[in-house]
């Protein structure tokens, strides 16, 4: 039985949101999987309150207008939930291999 180690990096968070799309652009070409966006620390919500993400949170969404992050995993939210939209303060971001469930 072969086993097969995830492939994942963790970075400093880039300023824009373009750098990250090219950092995931560049994992997956070079680790030849389909990579997945995650942050966790410091970030400033629509509302202007700040939250503290302790654990990985998936980035859904990026916003190149705003500069903003869509947080949650749209795949199981509800049809009508809504992605909660924040700015990284004081983040690190996570490019993993996406994982295939069964």
């Amino acid at each position: 039985m072969e086993m097969r180690i995830s492939e994942s990096v963790v970075l400093p968070l880039p300023e824009h949101v373009h750098a990250r799309r090219e950092a995931a652009a560049r994992f997956t070409e070079q680790c030849e999987v389909i990579a997945t966006i995650e942050i966790r620390g410091q970030v400033l919500l629509e509302d202007t309150t700040t939250r503290l993400f302790p654990d990985w949170v998936i980035v859904s969404q990026l916003d190149d207008i705003l500069n903003l992050l869509g947080l949650g995993d749209w795949t199981e939210l509800p049809e009508d939930a809504r992605l909660l939209w924040a700015r990284p303060l004081q983040s690190e971001f996570r490019l993993q291999e996406m994982r295939e469930e069964h």
